[in-house]
């Protein structure tokens, strides 16, 4: 049985919404979905099987939906804004924030009454939990749907997303907070409901991450390739860009992709050994060349104990790494540099032909199928003659 685990992180869970569409699309089937703070809000729209409202509700959802103008200042300093502008307007707002008890959520509790379907929620095949957290006791509440009254099912979703400095939600006379501040990516939930599989989304936001707690269930996790702003920073551009580095993330890793920053297909485990094993030894001088590395060594030993470990120290690559990690790194780095559109899954062989698209005398950089090995030989000593 697999489960999805969303991990708290504000404004960082429009990556979720990423993620959820590219599981969706490639049709895998999963038993129950828990989460907390914006994860729990995230779970619950697709458990209700809302992943094209979710995106949607990411893409345009805005600071005046969720908060207060007068709030503005507090929700800054949350986001490490602060500015003499903002402490000037701190003052009086911190006062009247600290009166009032917190951050309001009403217009949040709003915005969840309107857009989750309790009874397409607790109806739904696919089970929906989440954690909280009581205050101010400090102890976990871990409840799924069937332990929610139905009218009570997005204050429980609010409670999880009670994030500290907005006012305390409470129900049946109990308050709660965040519940990041227990467990912010409720994997072993999932386990102990019975999920054999589960996958973690992972955002790095705020809060305590709780490991698995059994080795024999299967964790794969997705986390974000580049940054995704700041916990309380809705924007349209960010949600965006969260959305789209969420998609393609997901694809790599379900779909057994290569690439840390970009989604290349077709990319062979042995061709980075082939690769780098296929070097000539004008091609191992004139690299040593290039990364101006002097040494008494030549050939393959030149090449095994000099430069290859300046290349990883290079790429910012540890020790431990694989062939394939090198060229992949090195082919990124340059299609970084030449901006190349991430989002986007490429052929092994269009992703070549780009990244030496503007490298001179490269005729090799139009790889056929048949010499690919040879191929990306050329174009791997083209990039790095090019890095340097």
């Amino acid at each position: 049985m697999l489960g999805i685990a969303l991990e708290s992180g504000g404004a960082k869970g429009s990556y979720h919404a990423g993620v959820l569409k590219a599981i969706s699309e490639l049709n895998i089937q999963y038993s129950a979905l828990t989460g907390s703070s914006i994860g729990a809000v995230n779970a619950a729209f697709a458990a209700q099987g809302d992943i094209d409202k979710l995106c949607d509700f990411w893409l345009n959802i805005g600071f005046d939906d969720l908060f207060d103008p007068l709030d503005k200042p507090i929700v800054e300093l949350i986001n490490g804004e602060l500015n003499s502008a903002v402490l000037k307007k701190l003052k009086n707002t911190l006062y009247s924030t600290l009166k009032s008890k917190g951050i309001s959520t009403a217009r949040m509790y709003n915005m969840l009454c309107s857009m989750i379907d309790t009874d397409r929620l607790i109806n739904s095949p696919v089970d929906f939990g989440l954690v909280a957290v009581s205050f101010p006791d400090i102890k976990p509440l871990y409840v799924f749907k069937d332990q929610m009254p139905p009218q009570d099912v997005c204050r429980y979703i609010l409670a999880s997303a009670t994030f500290p400095g907005f006012k305390l939600t409470e129900i049946e006379n109990k308050k709660y907070i965040d519940g990041g501040a227990y467990d912010c990516c409720p994997i072993n939930m999932l386990i102990d409901r019975g999920c054999d599989e589960v996958i973690a989304v992972r955002v790095f936001g705020s809060g305590i991450f709780r490991a698995p707690e059994r080795k024999d269930v299967k964790v794969t996790y997705i986390e974000p390739s580049g940054q995704l702003g700041a916990i309380l920073g809705f924007s349209k551009k960010q949600a965006e860009n969260n959305i789209n580095m969420g998609y393609f993330d997901a694809m790599r890793r379900l779909k057994n992709l290569a690439g840390i920053k970009y989604c290349i297909d077709g990319f062979d485990g042995e061709i980075g050994y082939s690769c780098i094993s296929q070097i000539s030894d004008n091609g191992i001088d004139r690299l040593a060349c290039t990364m101006r590395i002097k040494s008494e060594k030549s050939g393959r030993r030149l090449l095994l104990e000099e430069i290859i470990p300046a290349l990883c120290q290079l790429l910012k690559l540890p020790d431990s790494c694989s062939y394939n990690d090198i060229l992949i790194s090195a082919l990124e780095n340059r299609a970084l540099r030449l901006n190349i559109d991430r989002y986007a899954i490429y052929s092994l062989h269009d992703f070549l032909y780009r990244v030496c698209s503007d490298i001179p005398d490269t005729s090799m950089c139009h790889p056929h199928p048949k010499r690919a090995v040879s191929s990306i030989v050329d174009v791997f000593l083209s990039v790095l003659y090019h890095a340097m």
